[in-house]
C-alpha cells in the first residue's frame, strides 16, 4: 500500500537527490550538540557520533524523523546496456 501511494504521489513530483551526511550534520548543528539532536531523535549520541563520522549509515527510521525516505539505487549491467531500478530501503523496487 504505502509502495502504491508513493508511485502515485511520484507522477507529479520531482524528487531530489540530497546527501544524507551534509542534511544530518545541518540537523546536529541546529541541535545545538550531539547530544541533544540524539534526544531529539530517540537515538543514542554514540550513533550519532557514528553518522557524522561515516562509521554508519541513516537509518530508515532517523532518514523519516528528517522528513526523507531512504533509497538505494542498483544499476544493472547488462551487454551493450544498463538499466536502472530504485529500490526502496523498506523492501521493494521502483523500476525506471
Amino acid at each position: 500500500m504505502l509502495l502504491a501511494q508513493l508511485l502515485n504521489n511520484m507522477q507529479n513530483m520531482v524528487i531530489k537527490m540530497h546527501d544524507p551526511y551534509k542534511i544530518f550534520i545541518e540537523y546536529v548543528r541546529q541541535c545545538g550538540s550531539q547530544k541533544k539532536a540524539a534526544k531529539r531523535l530517540g537515538i543514542s549520541p554514540a550513533y550519532v557520533n557514528d553518522i557524522m563520522q561515516k562509521r554508519k549509515e541513516i537509518s530508515d527510521n532517523v532518514a523519516s524523523k528528517l522528513g526523507y525516505l531512504r533509497v538505494i539505487k542498483l544499476v544493472k549491467i547488462e551487454k551493450n546496456k544498463i538499466t536502472s531500478a530504485t529500490f526502496k530501503a523498506e523492501g521493494g523496487f521502483l523500476h525506471n
